[in-house]
């Protein structure tokens, strides 16, 4: 509560919602239950803390990758391609409420370097996590770089609208190909050793992200033509279509 406003709890108790500091708890107090409760934030927060206990004293950069890419156990079988999953920490959108995962990245700190792990990307369930230190590269966009830093996320973004309408028949391959790039990069990282070289981790940064670009790039020129539909609810449908189309993707279904 260091960085909390000083009279917080004073208003809470001010407007009894709680009868002293010991009552105080600021999640049950200041939250929209309702909001908690349909955008799906309560049941990400569980199966992250959950996980996370699960792997107490192992936690690694795989395991928080693994939880940023984890699904609801209720869908079962069920793809979040073809309904929202607002219940899953790589959230899916397409329902009446809640949102969908724009962008993540799993921060490794410690000696002997800070590393991130950033995917640049939506969905993380079909996007790689490629690292980034805090050092003079050009790997990534300066902020003079907004347009090409814009076609770097539409691109990846143009494979998720491919996922959605099916038309990436080798998914499965391609997937298998950004994870070995991944497990390849983390052992790369993992050799470093304590003497750090500039020009080492300028290297492992341009070749993973070179790398995946041109794996995006191949997935999507090659996807584009292919016959394919969005699959789901009406709504579901009709979400993402709009969508589409916001981005000036193709959006037209063909069988």
């Amino acid at each position: 509560m260091d960085l909390a406003h000083p009279e917080l709890i004073n208003y809470a108790i001010s407007k009894r919602w709680c009868r002293s500091e010991e009552d105080f708890d600021f999640a049950r107090l200041y939250s929209n239950h309702l909001i908690t409760r349909f955008s799906g934030s309560e049941s990400r927060h569980q199966a992250c803390r959950a996980r996370l206990q699960t792997e107490k004293g192992q936690i690694t950069v795989e395991t928080m990758m693994e939880i940023l890419r984890s699904h609801d156990q209720k869908l079962g079988s069920k793809s979040p391609f073809t309904q929202p999953a607002l219940d899953s920490v790589c959230m899916h959108g397409g329902g009446l409420v809640g949102d969908h995962t724009t962008g993540s990245y799993v921060a490794s700190l410690g000696k002997p370097l800070d590393t991130y792990w950033l995917t640049g990307s939506s969905t993380p369930c079909i996007s790689i996590f490629k690292p980034y230190w805090m050092t003079e590269n050009r790997c990534l966009f300066s902020e003079e770089q907004e347009q090409e830093a814009l076609d770097f996320w539409m691109l990846r973004e143009e494979f998720h609208r491919l996922v959605l309408q099916n038309k990436v028949f080798q998914l499965e391959e391609h997937l298998q190909k950004g994870a070995e790039l991944e497990r390849t990069t983390l052992a790369e990282v993992a050799s470093l050793g304590a003497k750090i070289d500039p020009r080492r981790l300028k290297a492992i940064m341009m070749k993973a992200w070179q790398e995946e670009h041109k794996l995006m790039h191949t997935a999507v020129v090659r996807s584009r033509p292919n016959a394919g539909e969005i699959r789901g609810s009406l709504y579901f449908k009709r979400y993402w279509k709009r969508q589409t189309e916001k981005l000036g993707f193709d959006s037209s279904s063909r069988s």
